[in-house]
């Protein structure tokens, strides 16, 4: 998801149908990231960019 308003708003919404079926939710990973990768990374799609800096291969 968007670290933007648009991508806080789809989240509330995952999260809220799914804790309607009983599922928790953790949010402190999307916190974290958020928290790191801005600005560098304003969209999910950004991260495929970090790919190289960390040495990952994509798979």
């Amino acid at each position: 998801m968007d670290w933007d308003r648009t991508g806080g708003r789809l989240q509330t919404t995952f999260r809220r149908r799914l804790e309607a079926f009983d599922v928790k939710v953790d949010e402190e990973i999307r916190r974290v990231l958020m928290r790191c990768l801005k600005p560098e990374t304003r969209t999910v799609e950004g991260l495929s960019g970090l790919i190289d800096v960390l040495g990952l291969d994509g798979r």
